[in-house]
């Protein structure tokens, strides 16, 4: 038997979040208890999401040590680590290698990252949304995802009933689209990524491509991408990072308004834009800088 649910979608204003609300006569019709008991009222729940996706994760990690299927297939272990909205599955596998007549066996570890998300018509976001979302009209699947993310201080000054019910937006194919034939601003992105492995920046990834991001709002023709020499988009990226942390200010991809710095403290900001500082003057005054400078952090 199918049944039409009735969900509406309301924005928070400026805010990346959305509360999903369902229509009471259809969770009334619901006859799955375990699936009635996501919502609070007719409201589905963040954290009861998270919770019943992690109990199935952990479900089949040990129904994995029990049976020996997976042994069969060469998999010894599933290690389950949590980050967030996101588990990540480590799974040690093993398998025979035979060089001349000596025959070993190698160990590999595989990791998978799952993260439950609810996948959302573009529709339901038209109030703050829709306008932002650069060349729409070109971007197949026009949907986003909601992701249980945990709320971070940005959401203090909402009532706790309201909190725990706000989802984050997300919107991969929309940004995938943004980077699209801009290879070399991929690899600067990368390298901005690594920067900040390395120099263990208490910051979130999704920083350095909300950054690059408005680079690419900032010259929005493809042939500054291609034309683009690697080592100028380098400065050029930093040098625009280093100015989203003096105005203390980085904005949200669709919501421009949303300072994703808000996440950081004062002394963390502080630290990041003085230590940018510190190797844009090294590699302005010697460009070959650079190339000590990652492969200090042997990546080159």
């Amino acid at each position: 038997m199918q049944i039409l649910i009735f969900i509406k979608v309301k924005e928070l204003e400026n805010l990346p979040y959305v509360t999903f609300q369902v229509d009471k006569n259809s969770l009334n019709e619901l006859k799955d208890d375990k699936l009635k008991s996501l919502f609070d009222g007719n409201y589905l729940i963040l954290k009861k999401v998270h919770s019943w996706f992690q109990s199935n994760v952990a479900k089949f990690c040990s129904y994995c040590e029990k049976t020996s299927k997976f042994k069969d297939l060469g998999i010894l272990k599933v290690e389950k680590s949590e980050s967030g909205p996101a588990c990540t599955l480590k799974l040690c596998t093993s398998s025979h290698v035979t060089k001349g007549n000596v025959g070993t066996s190698q160990f590999e570890h595989i990791s998978v990252d799952l993260v439950p998300v609810f996948l959302i018509d573009v529709d339901h976001l038209t109030r703050y949304t829709y306008s932002n979302i650069h060349d729409l009209s070109e971007v197949d699947g026009q949907y986003c995802h909601m992701v249980p993310k945990p709320l971070k201080k940005e959401l203090n000054f909402l009532t706790p009933s309201t909190a725990s019910k706000a989802w984050r937006v997300s919107f991969p194919v929309q940004e995938k689209h943004t980077f699209a034939d801009k290879e070399p601003l991929k690899i600067v992105m990368k390298l901005m990524k690594m920067l900040r492995d390395h120099e263990n920046w208490k910051m979130p990834s999704y920083f350095c491509k909300a950054a690059a991001f408005w680079l690419v709002n900032k010259h929005p023709l493809s042939s500054y991408w291609s034309d683009s020499d690697l080592g100028d988009l380098f400065l050029e990226c930093l040098d625009d990072f280093h100015k989203h942390l003096t105005l203390n200010h980085l904005g949200h991809i669709i919501y421009p308004n949303f300072n994703l710095l808000h996440t950081l403290t004062p002394n963390t900001i502080e630290q990041i834009r003085k230590r940018i500082q510190n190797i844009q003057g090294k590699l302005q005054r010697n460009p070959a800088y650079a190339y000590s400078l990652f492969k200090s952090y042997q990546l080159l």
